[in-house]
C-alpha cells in the first residue's frame, strides 16, 4: 500500500473510524489533487448557513486538508530533538481530555456520540464549559524547563514546536467546522500519530501536497 493510503487509513482509524473502510480512496483523491480533491468537499455555497464543510463531507477530507495545510509546523515539530518528551506531553494531554469527557457523559453533560468516532466527531451537543485542551500543568512545565532528565532546559524548543502545531492543527479544523473541543482533541490524537513515526509522516505530508 502506498503511503498516503497507509497513512490515511492510520488516521482514520485512529480518529475517525467509521471512515476507515475508504480511507485509503480518500487519501489518494486528495493526493491528486484537481478535480478528485475538489469532489471530496462541497460547492462553494452549497453547504447550508452556520456549516462547516466538516458537517457535509465527513471528517477525513477535512483532516486531511487541515494536515496538509499545516505541513510546516509539523515538519519544524518532527525535526526537533528529545521527541520522547513530547510523545510524553501528547499521550497525557489525550488521557486527561478523554477522562474529562467520560466524567461529564457519566454526569449527563457530555455530547451526543457522532458518527462513531470515540469522542472525537463534530456531531452532537458540545458542554460549552470544557476549556480548550491544554496539556497537564506539571507535565507541560516540565517539557518547558526541560524535563525528561536533561536538566537544561534544552527541551524548550520542543515545548513550542509542540505548542504551535497543536494551536495550527486545532484552528484549521475548527475552522472547517469540527467543534473546538474535538478539533483540539484530534489535534493532539494526530500528532501522537506523527510522533510514532517521524519519518513516514514526513514522507506522507510531502506526498499529500503532491510535492517531489
Amino acid at each position: 500500500m502506498d503511503a498516503v493510503a497507509d497513512w490515511t487509513t492510520r488516521i482514520a482509524e485512529r480518529v475517525a473510524p467509521d471512515e476507515a473502510d475508504f480511507a485509503a480512496e480518500v487519501g489518494r483523491a486528495y493526493a491528486s489533487g484537481g478535480k478528485s480533491r475538489a469532489a471530496l468537499f462541497p460547492r462553494p455555497g452549497a453547504e447550508p448557513g452556520g456549516f462547516g464543510p466538516a458537517d457535509l463531507v465527513g471528517d477525513l477530507p477535512v483532516i486531511l486538508r487541515a494536515l496538509a495545510d499545516s505541513a510546516e509546523s509539523l515538519r519544524h515539530l518532527l525535526a526537533t530533538k528529545e521527541l520522547g518528551n513530547v510523545v510524553a506531553i501528547v499521550t497525557l494531554a489525550v488521557a486527561a481530555r478523554q477522562s474529562r469527557s467520560g466524567a461529564r457523559k457519566q454526569d449527563g453533560g457530555g455530547r451526543t456520540a457522532g458518527k462513531g468516532d470515540g469522542g472525537t466527531g463534530n456531531g452532537g451537543k458540545v458542554n460549552r464549559e470544557n476549556p480548550d485542551i491544554r496539556p497537564p500543568d506539571g507535565a507541560a512545565k516540565e517539557l518547558a524547563g526541560g524535563g525528561g532528565g536533561s536538566g537544561t532546559g534544552s527541551a524548550a524548543p520542543e515545548a513550542k514546536a509542540l505548542e504551535s502545531a497543536h494551536r495550527e492543527l486545532a484552528d484549521r479544523l475548527a475552522n472547517d467546522g469540527i467543534l473546538r473541543p474535538h478539533a483540539e482533541l484530534i489535534a493532539y490524537r494526530l500528532l501522537l500519530e506523527f510522533l510514532s513515526d517521524p519519518g513516514g509522516g514526513e514522507e506522507f505530508l510531502r506526498r499529500l501536497r503532491g510535492e517531489p
